[in-house]
């Protein structure tokens, strides 16, 4: 295979592997390589850590957010005060930073939900999960080239 070959289904393995969450079997089956290649490269650039970051990051960000908020708000209350105009600026910014966070990725939002409903489908009929599954790959790739290929 030709390097400039290989690093194209490299990158294409890494989409499909961190940003859609697939497993090493269905990466290496779509992308035309084998499984010990994936793993050769998850291995070698920490795939596995970037999806966990890709995925948890901005959760965990948006929760100490809303955390941050809600002792804020706690302590007024227990102090049986308004909020100072500093703190509710603070929140104002709290809040918009957690919308940023909850609607900065739609396509990533969208994935996870995807990702997630044929989880669930596979648990009630497993067939018809792979084959939406399927259905899910070709315009996820599709989606990837633009709107335009629609």
């Amino acid at each position: 295979m030709s390097d400039r070959n290989n690093n194209v289904k490299k990158k294409q393995a890494y989409i499909l592997y961190v940003e859609h969450n697939l497993d090493a079997k269905e990466v290496a089956r779509l992308v035309g390589v084998s499984e010990r290649t994936i793993c050769r490269w998850n291995k070698q650039e920490h795939w596995r850590d970037m999806r966990s970051i890709k995925v948890l990051a901005p959760i965990r960000l948006a929760s100490f957010y809303y955390q941050q908020s809600e002792m804020i708000m706690k302590l007024a209350i227990q102090e049986k005060r308004m909020l100072t105009d500093k703190e509710a600026a603070c929140l104002s910014n709290l809040s918009a930073t957690i919308t940023r966070l909850e609607k900065g990725d739609p396509v990533g939002f969208n994935i996870r939900a995807m990702d997630n409903f044929l989880a669930f489908l596979a648990k009630k009929d497993l067939e018809l999960a792979k084959s939406i599954g399927d259905h899910q790959l070709e315009f996820l790739k599709k989606l990837q080239r633009g709107p335009s290929c629609f």
